[in-house]
């Protein structure tokens, strides 16, 4: 292995983690007031209209996830092909040393079965999950009886 360190780019560094607070702080406004206000505008909505609206926020966290993959898919294939980490020409946030030839390879294809998982992961998951909530918030779904206490538990009886 060569003794070459790839330096790292300190106004890239700069922005990067300028642009992270920045997203940190936009979720955690969102999360301080928008998670209460949705909570409370879903429980006086009608049913139906509160599970199409979670049905639909749960569709679209599924389908988040693939761009993310599409972008590791990309990185793991240029990384198989020039057999390097970090690719050539890229930026790093500190003093890196290159991992080239086979260990690179064998990453790359890491990278690229990962992201294969969960492109799967999210179009699994984007597809079930509207079956799942139609089935759980239908009419054969709800309960018309009480439960009996104790039957075909585990639980121990009382004498």
């Amino acid at each position: 292995m060569s003794e070459e360190i790839v330096r790292a780019d300190k106004s890239y560094r700069r922005k990067f983690f300028t642009w992270h607070a920045i997203f940190i702080l936009f979720g955690a406004v969102v999360i301080v007031w928008g998670l209460p206000w949705l909570e409370e505008y879903l429980r006086q909505a009608n049913p139906k209209t509160a599970a199409g609206i979670l049905k639909g926020w749960f569709i679209f966290a599924f389908l988040s996830i693939i761009p993310i993959a599409l972008y590791m898919l990309s990185l793991g294939r240029k990384v198989i092909k020039h057999e390097r980490i970090p690719l050539p020409g890229a930026k790093v946030l500190i003093d890196t040393r290159p991992i080239v030839g086979k260990k690179a390879t064998v990453r790359g294809r890491v990278l690229v079965g990962v992201s294969l998982l969960l492109v799967a992961f999210g179009l699994s998951g984007a597809l079930t999950t509207p079956f799942i909530l139609d089935k759980i918030t239908s009419e054969e779904a709800k309960i018309t009886s009480p439960a009996h206490p104790l039957q075909e538990t585990a639980l121990p009886r009382n004498p």
